[in-house]
């Protein structure tokens, strides 16, 4: 990864979102409970159609959804956020824990 890279990297996740996006939720205990219980199981997935335009770039519709199945991989998750739900390796044996990111330097330590 070259300079310019991290600094569009910063500033991606510096900058707040706008006044007019209302943040979610944000992952619940029922969310990481339901992504345990699929973990290695088949699961029906939806890719959202893409948005056609005109030949000005004005939208003009959207494709249809495509639809099919895939095996789910599992979920990692924040220590952080473990904590913060409660998570216990028991009641979620297939849920990865990670440490949190931390600053790094910009030198290659």
């Amino acid at each position: 990864m070259n300079d310019e890279s991290r600094e569009v990297l910063r500033n991606l996740f510096r900058n707040p979102a706008p006044r007019d996006v209302v943040r979610g939720p944000g992952l619940t205990r029922e969310d990481l409970r339901r992504m345990n219980d699929r973990t290695g199981k088949l699961v029906e997935t939806t890719t959202p159609g893409e948005v056609v335009l005109d030949v000005d770039g004005v939208p003009i519709g959207i494709e249809r959804d495509q639809h099919g199945k895939a095996i789910f991989g599992g979920v990692a998750i924040f220590e952080s956020d473990a904590r913060r739900l409660g998570w216990t390796a028991e009641e979620f044996p297939n849920v990865i824990v990670m440490p949190d990111p931390t600053k790094r330097s910009d030198s290659n330590e």
